[in-house]
């Protein structure tokens, strides 16, 4: 077996080394962009903040990323298939490849890079890919920048398979390349127009899969949520509200099919808060604890929901996942956050409680529990069914200054927030954000879909996370 391979090897004829060049632009052929890229295998790396290192990445032009193998075979083996246009009238392809990650040189060297590689001509038909003309076999240099090798192609030819037989030697044994770029020496018709926007698929899918990393952070820390950079904006319901109660114009919502469901849960979470706000030993039940600091969620938090209508869940973003979320302050902790909320109270004017009762979570004002300064959950505080939270903040004006009150009340489902009550001032302005989560495999929870109700203006507004940007293929 060993000698029929090496047999074959010795038949693949050679040809010159490969020309470096500082940024392809070569003459008399036309670029054409792969429709499909495929491996035999890519790294996928533990760190849900890190992109993974998919063969899509050879194919964006960017030398800040790449297509890692993720085999354990040291480089030797392992093969990245560029698809592109079927062809009719080939003669040959310009391959350029820029070898080795090259986002800088500690990370060139750090993985191994293509030594020797073989060039093969494919053609494709639906699932099918079959070897079609004569095979180049070319050594790469160990150096920055691109490489040309010119594939001779048969007439009919979809693209090319890279596969590597040998490799410079890193600090880890995955092999991997920055991009691979082809130009075809052909007479078929060539549309510009259509390549460049195959290119923008693949810019697309890789800046989302960059997003998506950003917006990700450690669970152990961060917690678990994780947002889309993008939402779409879908407005369902802008009739007026003629109804006396929310509770009530929320009832009338569930009669439209679509919302039903959703609006059932807007409905429970408000019917909870207002039976806390009605039973006084409930209210004393709740304890007051400290929330962890969740910074990357705070700023992905910021980048989601900045184009909402409403900024009730920027204030929550890092609350939507109770777990690791809760932790009991110390006693001496809450009497000096009670000591700076006083000192905050009186410096601006509010007719409805004195500041210690204010600061204490004793004050009922507008039928209002206001809580400066803290934030109580209902139940296990490492699983809670609630969490209530009151921000109250000093506006000045011209000639006087107010208390401006933000309060949010989460309700929670399989630890994450299902629903957010937001009620600003003396809570005559409520917003209900419905929440839909999908589970990972890496344990973490996308934010899909958020309905967002609002019985003054009788208003309900969907935002739908941007698709999944397919592939390209």
């Amino acid at each position: 077996m060993i000698l029929t391979v090496l047999t074959l090897l010795a038949a693949v004829p050679n040809v010159p080394a490969p020309t470096v060049v500082a940024e392809p632009n070569p003459t008399g052929v036309h670029r054409l962009q792969p429709r499909q890229m495929s491996a035999s295998s890519f790294f996928k790396s533990g760190n849900v903040a890190r992109p993974q290192a998919e063969p899509t990445f050879a194919a964006d032009d960017d030398a800040q990323t790449a297509w890692v193998e993720g085999g354990q075979e040291g480089g030797r083996g392992p093969w990245l298939l560029w698809l592109g246009p079927a062809l009719s009238q080939s003669r040959a392809y310009q391959v350029f490849i820029r070898g080795g990650l090259q986002k800088s040189k500690k990370l060139y060297a750090a993985n191994a890079r293509p030594r020797k590689v073989r060039l093969q001509p494919v053609s494709a038909e639906g699932d099918a890919v079959k070897d079609v003309g004569e095979p180049r076999v070319v050594e790469l240099k160990d150096v920055l920048g691109w490489q040309q090798v010119e594939v001779p192609t048969p007439a009919a030819v979809t693209g090319v398979r890279m596969t590597v037989l040998s490799t410079y030697p890193g600090a880890k044994r995955n092999v991997a390349v920055s991009d691979l770029r082809v130009y075809a020496d052909a007479g078929d018709a060539y549309r510009v127009e259509v390549e460049a926007a195959e290119f923008e698929k693949i810019r697309a899918f890789t800046a989302e899969r960059r997003r998506a990393a950003e917006l990700s952070a450690p669970v152990s820390r961060e917690g678990r949520a994780q947002f889309s950079a993008n939402y779409q904006e879908n407005v369902l319901e802008k009739g007026g509200s003629n109804f006396s109660s929310n509770t009530q114009w929320i009832a009338h919502v569930r009669k439209n099919e679509v919302l039903a469901a959703r609006a059932e849960r807007a409905h429970a979470a408000l019917t909870l808060l207002e039976g806390l706000r009605e039973n006084e030993q409930k209210l004393a039940a709740m304890t007051k604890v400290q929330v962890a600091r969740r910074a990357k969620t705070a700023a992905s938090g910021r980048i989601a929901f900045g184009a909402f209508e409403h900024r009730n869940l920027q204030r929550v973003a890092t609350l939507l996942d109770s777990r690791g979320l809760a932790q009991a302050p110390t006693v001496e902790r809450v009497e000096g956050e009670n000591a700076l909320c006083i000192q905050a109270c009186e410096t601006g004017k509010y007719s409805g409680c004195s500041c210690e009762e204010l600061c204490s979570g004793q004050c009922r004002y507008g039928g209002i529990l206001h809580q400066m300064a803290g934030e109580y959950v209902l139940g296990d505080p490492k699983r809670p069914e609630a969490l209530l939270r009151t921000k109250t903040v000093t506006i000045d004006g011209d000639r006087d200054s107010s208390i401006e009150t933000f309060q949010n009340f989460l309700r929670y489902q399989d630890e994450v927030a299902d629903a957010v009550v937001t009620m600003e001032g003396n809570g005559s302005d409520v917003y209900v954000d419905v929440l839909d989560w999908t589970h990972a495999d890496d344990g973490s929870m996308k934010l899909d879909r958020v309905t967002t109700f609002r019985p003054y203006s009788g208003r309900v507004v969907e935002y739908v996370a941007a698709a999944q940007i397919a592939p390209p293929m």
